[in-house]
């Protein structure tokens, strides 16, 4: 528990009843998704909140004042030191939970494969989603990621060749042990360029499309993202058009091979 202080067990009493979680892998879309469903100050799909620390991850305390969750961020804010198990119950129960109990539609999504089953129990969501790419691209995607925006040291092609494995794994058993809990699932190449896709996600959580696509992936150096997805236009896009050597296209289609579970289960094969 003290690796984890901000999860609740399954068998613990949950203050919260989440409206949908997004179980995501890296790289398919969960972002955009999160931003057509948003809408301040009423509904909110939070970005990867990291629940594990109190929903206290970089960027959540603006958000958390913009939708009313917190009157400054100095409320919303929690110092490391102050993350234990108690401390974080304490503001589940006083701060988070009634707040967002009082708007019309909250939820989360997380790309972590560790972090899926925790956050379900803890924000107790009634609808669950699972949203996948095809391996392949999402290993292309995150390599073009880290190199535009300089982190190719931290997240490099070793460390994106073992999320893929990972959690293209993990995937797999949480739509297994989730079983009929499971409402839906988005793969990223039926919405990404489709209006009557999004609204098919849309009814499934029981939650109107009222965001902007966009919404603030220009502020975390993504402005690229949007424009692919601009007025839902397709673009085909290249290891070229990435900046991607033609190495990297080799390592995508032996990951797109050895993991065939997760391709086969999600429709890729």
């Amino acid at each position: 528990m003290t690796e984890t202080p901000g999860f609740l067990t399954a068998q613990e009493d949950s203050p919260f009843r989440a409206h949908a979680y997004i179980a995501s892998m890296a790289r398919s879309g969960s972002t955009l998704l999160c931003n057509i469903l948003t809408r301040e100050p009423t509904h909110w799909m939070m970005i990867e909140p990291w629940f594990i620390h109190g929903a206290t991850a970089a960027g959540m305390a603006d958000m958390a004042v913009t939708f009313g969750i917190a009157d400054s961020v100095a409320e919303w804010q929690l110092p490391t030191a102050q993350r234990t198990p108690e401390r974080l119950r304490q503001r589940y129960q006083q701060l988070l939970a009634p707040k967002l109990s009082g708007l019309q539609r909250w939820g989360a999504k997380e790309v972590k494969f560790d972090f899926h089953q925790p956050t379900i129990d803890t924000i107790r969501p009634r609808r669950i989603l699972i949203n996948t790419r095809n391996i392949h691209q999402i290993y292309l995607s995150l390599r073009e990621k880290a190199i535009r925006q300089g982190q190719d040291d931290i997240n490099s092609r070793e460390w994106a060749e073992r999320y893929c494995i990972d959690n293209a794994a993990a995937m797999v058993r949480l739509v297994a042990d989730l079983g009929d809990r499971v409402t839906g699932i988005a793969r990223y190449e039926d919405f990404a360029h489709s209006r009557q896709e999004r609204q098919r996600i849309a009814d499934m959580l029981d939650w109107p499309l009222l965001g902007d696509e966009a919404g603030r992936l220009r502020d975390i150096d993504r402005g690229y993202e949007v424009e692919r997805h601009q007025n839902c236009a397709k673009v085909h896009v290249t290891a070229q058009s990435r900046g991607l050597p033609p190495e990297e296209v080799r390592i995508a289609d032996s990951l797109a091979e050895r993991c065939q579970d997760y391709q086969r289960t999600f429709g890729y094969l």
